[in-house]
């Protein structure tokens, strides 16, 4: 999920849709704020912790799952 210019910066665990061991990687704009992922029909939020992990010699803030909303039609 990494765009051109994005720097890899985050690790989004958990959901009621995936495997707990499941890790998405991806790049987040505020690493303060909720964020949001569009998967099918919905949203996946995101809440940041204060945890750190490394990945290939990267440092990843992680972001725990903690609700999804609908997208309206």
């Amino acid at each position: 999920m990494q765009t051109k210019n994005a720097t890899l910066n985050a690790v989004l665990l958990g959901s009621p849709y995936r495997p707990d061991e499941y890790e998405i990687v991806t790049h987040v704009a505020d690493l303060n704020d909720t964020f949001k992922l569009k998967v099918e029909n919905r949203y996946d939020h995101f809440m940041p912790t204060d945890e750190v992990v490394r990945r290939d010699d990267r440092e990843l803030r992680v972001f725990r799952y903690i609700r999804h909303t609908y997208i309206a039609e």
